[in-house]
């Protein structure tokens, strides 16, 4: 469990996000800074929530508090009690009205008393508006006096400065105004603000990526607690309880007994993790029976009814419906069932959880709401139920009423006596059926074919230890049922690894036959 170090890294992300904190947070200095700038561009909401800001880190703030009141006084919150010097006379017989003007803040060392600052800016003000007259006149030397009259009270005056740098064109003698307007000015987005907003945009991205770490880290502890609780099969991927042996949905074997020294050192020699030849039912190494498997697809793909398979014990029913469910999700909601449920609410209850893709079935469906479930899902559905032999009236009626539904289509799985027994005694239940399909042994071809698929899921290749003779006697031994097949091949190879056999020829099956088989040809229609 890789725990420790899941902890570890979030601790480490939890210190880091801490210390990006403290680094970030902003001084009392730099909000009464950026204060001031809002102030001087007239956004006096802004600078009143940044005052505010800065005086709850620092009550004693006093030249916080003295803006603050002044734009309370400027805005009328507050009575203003300070007389403002009168302005000088200007120049002009124009009646100026004022507009707002961008203008920079000054260094904090240079920040003069508020009501001087002030009137300064309403004189700059009304000597920028006669220079803006002039410069619409074509008076290009007054309006360039006037703009440096600006400069000269507020340096920091963006305005003046691009109407000085469309009048050096004009002027290129004018040294002073190449001057002061190649001169470094205040940016006319303030660095604090530039510096804030990437620290922002950092510690957002910082934020963002811890959040991620801890859904991360506590996904991860709930999984690990998960799976501890749980079995999960390999071929189906179904999750079992701990102490199950074999799988709910599939019946695949959960728990293996460990390889002993000899049976590693053997499947070593052709490349096998594991015993190819266990009567596991494994889907994709399904062989033969291409024909059965047209006549179904054919069937399916008119949606016109239902289908029986049936066959003798060991001839692959269990083997055929699973590869079924697996290779026909692209065209159906496939549901597996290895055998019919005692109670028609435990078989609602399975087909209903698949459909909501919930994996514990907390809420009970009746008959009535599961129609309802099954009448709104989008896509047909596909009931493949094993073991139809075992079915009783109680879920013929039930199975019948749900096959009655225009989205539902199944497929049962049983031995050759289900066909006498739904007939004679589920005659409702045998009517809705279309089509019989009989398994049978396989060929020559596709004995082989199944023993070379069973030997690549182990992780070796071609067939093995296995003589092309031998092969040939397993197909004679077994008349072609696929269980039969793998137990003469799991009896060859255990023999193969007590003698240390690292080829099996024909000889070792004929013992086999000696030792082992009962000379009794298998009836595929009987148990």
């Amino acid at each position: 469990m890789r725990s420790p170090k899941i902890f570890a890294a979030a601790l480490f992300w939890v210190l880091f996000f801490v210390l990006s904190l403290s680094a970030f947070a902003q001084t009392t200095d730099e909000l009464y800074n950026r204060a001031v700038n809002k102030y001087f561009l007239g956004q006096n909401d802004e600078a009143v929530s940044l005052l505010n800001q800065a005086l709850q880190m620092e009550p004693s703030n006093d030249r916080a508090r003295t803006l603050l009141q002044e734009i309370q006084k400027e805005s009328g919150k507050l009575p203003i009690t300070t007389t403002v010097a009168p302005l000088p006379p200007v120049q002009t017989t124009t009646t100026l009205v004022p507009t707002k003007i961008k203008i920079k803040p000054l260094p904090e060392e240079i920040t003069p008393n508020l009501i001087e600052l002030r009137t300064k800016i309403k004189i700059a003000h009304k000597i920028f508006m006669q220079a803006e007259k002039d410069y619409a006149a074509g008076d290009d030397l007054k309006a360039k006096d006037n703009f440096l009259r600006v400069l000269e009270i507020l340096p920091y005056h963006e305005g003046s400065k691009k109407y000085l740098e469309k009048l050096a064109a004009v002027i290129p003698s004018a040294e002073a105004v190449t001057k002061i307007v190649t001169q470094e000015i205040i940016p006319t987005t303030p660095v604090v603000e530039k510096k804030n907003g990437v620290l922002f945009v950092l510690l957002v991205a910082l934020s963002g990526l811890f959040s991620l770490l801890i859904l991360f880290f506590f996904g991860r502890v709930i999984q690990l607690w998960w799976r501890s609780k749980h079995t999960y099969c390999n071929e189906c991927g179904a999750g079992n309880s701990t102490d199950a042996e074999f799988c709910k949905k599939c019946g695949n074997r959960l728990k293996f007994t460990d390889l002993t020294e000899e049976q590693k050192t053997w499947f070593g020699r052709f490349s096998w993790a594991k015993n190819p030849f266990t009567l596991n039912i494994i889907p994709d190494t399904f062989a033969g029976h291409q024909a059965e498997i047209a006549m179904i697809i054919e069937k399916l793909n008119t949606l016109s009814g239902h289908i029986l398979v049936i066959g003798g014990l060991g001839t692959g029913k269990t083997m055929l419906l699973q590869w079924l469910e697996r290779n026909l999700k692209n065209k159906f909601e496939t549901i597996y069932i290895m055998r019919p449920a005692s109670r028609p609410d435990e078989f609602i209850d399975l087909v209903s959880a698949t459909l909501a893709r919930k994996t514990n079935r907390t809420h009970k469906y009746t008959i009535y709401d599961f129609q309802e479930l099954c009448k709104k899902y989008k896509r047909n559905i596909l009931l493949l139920i094993d073991e139809a032999h075992e079915f009783n009236e109680e879920f013929e009626q039930f199975l019948r009423t749900l096959g009655d539904l225009p989205n539902i289509f199944l497929i049962m799985g049983g031995l050759p006596q289900v066909r006498e027994k739904l007939k004679r005694d589920l005659p409702a239940l045998f009517d809705r059926i279309i089509e019989s399909i009989l398994l049978g042994a396989l060929t020559f071809d596709e004995t082989k074919e199944l023993i070379q698929k069973r030997i690549t899921n182990a992780g070796g290749s071609g067939l093995g230890p296995f003589s092309g003779a031998a092969i040939k006697k397993i197909f004679d031994l077994s008349f072609g049922i696929p269980r039969g097949i793998l137990k003469i091949c799991d009896w060859a190879v255990t023999q193969s690894v007590r003698n240390k056999k690292t080829n099996i020829d024909i000889s070792d099956i004929e013992v086999y036959s000696v030792e082992v088989r009962h000379e009794i040809k298998p009836e595929l229609g009987n148990e």
